[in-house]
């Protein structure tokens, strides 16, 4: 995916600093993570209004283009970094709702990422 794709080499070693965790640990995880992201909203737009409920909270979050160009600046930590994680949040939680925690227990027993990392990194 072309988010992935961005976010290998210094970017993934940001994250991989901020959470204290090893960079292939960290790409492996993006890798299974986007692939579930990927699949939550396939998912949620089969559904009737799926499609403009998804774009709602795209928009609400302020994730349009835009997003990408300000990320590294989301890595720095203060309000960027809180504002970005409060919106991957509501993301997260209309995605996939109650499944958190199952979605959370794959990607922490397939990547080997510190479950205590997860919660963060998911939401990036």
């Amino acid at each position: 995916m072309l988010l992935i794709t961005g976010l290998k080499g210094k970017p993934v070693g940001k994250i991989a600093s901020l959470l204290r965790e090893e960079s292939s640990t960290v790409a492996d995880s993006l890798d299974v993570g986007s692939a579930s992201v990927l699949a939550g909203i396939i998912n949620k737009t089969s559904s009737a209004g799926g499609g403009l409920e998804l774009l709602t909270t795209i928009r609400a979050g302020n994730l349009d283009d835009t997003f990408l160009n300000t990320f590294s600046s989301m890595l720095s930590g203060g309000k960027p970094s809180n504002d970005h994680m409060k919106a991957g949040n509501a993301m997260f939680s209309f995605l996939f709702g109650s499944k958190q925690d199952q979605l959370s227990k794959v990607i922490t027993a397939a990547t080997g990422l510190a479950k205590t990392s997860e919660p963060l990194l998911i939401r990036v």
